[in-house]
């Protein structure tokens, strides 16, 4: 086997190992059926191989990757981050962290589009009080949320990155490519808050 391995980028390498090999596929609570770990239920390794379509077979690194992220997640204090780490990787996707901003109050309005009224006598509509307003989108504690969850991602995919490179001999995993805080672009404002108003720069 070369020992020059090819190098990937840790979100892809987790992608390829869930959802192309299908390790820890049907795994609930990363145990399959009654047996042990799901990854340890699929079969024989193929060294430097690819997986079978029938899931049977998957390639060595594969099943490392699998091995560490059901380690990983065996530890209390990474659980919750490790699931992060295997939902987005089971679809290559990336964790929401605010990138909208900030919602907003928009008027409700009738089937015609009229803005809703509130009257002081609302079945006469007599003594206007004002107007329906429905907020849309998030809140800023919610995106402080999200914020929290990407950042704690990133730092997960970093330390599967360092657990699975001594072990793996076909991949180099790199990365993250992935922005390690989106919000600190100068472009990625995503609000400002003066005298209790909220707007969009």
């Amino acid at each position: 086997m070369s020992l020059v391995r090819e190098k990937r980028d840790i979100e892809w390498l987790v992608n390829w190992a869930l959802e192309k090999q299908g390790v820890l596929r049907g795994a609930g609570g990363g145990e399959a059926g009654g047996g042990g770990p799901a990854w340890m239920t699929l079969g024989t390794v193929i060294s430097g191989g690819g997986g079978g379509s029938d899931g049977r077979w998957m390639h060595d690194d594969a099943m490392v990757i699998g091995q560490e992220l059901l380690a990983m997640a065996g530890d209390e204090r990474l659980t919750g981050l490790m699931a992060l780490v295997k939902r987005y990787g089971m679809t290559g996707t990336r964790p929401d962290w605010g990138a909208e901003g900030c919602g907003r109050y928009v008027l409700v309005r009738k089937r015609g589009g009229k803005a809703t009224r509130r009257y002081a006598d609302q079945r006469q509509a007599r003594g206007l009080m004002g107007f329906e307003f429905a907020f849309e989108g998030s809140t800023m504690e919610e995106i402080e949320h999200h914020m929290i969850q990407y950042a704690g991602w990133w730092e997960a995919l970093g330390a599967l990155r360092d657990r699975i490179n001594p072990l793996m001999r076909a991949y180099e995993a790199t990365g993250p490519r992935a922005p390690e805080a989106p919000w600190d672009a100068p472009e990625r404002v995503l609000h400002e808050v003066s005298n209790s108003v909220v707007g969009v720069r």
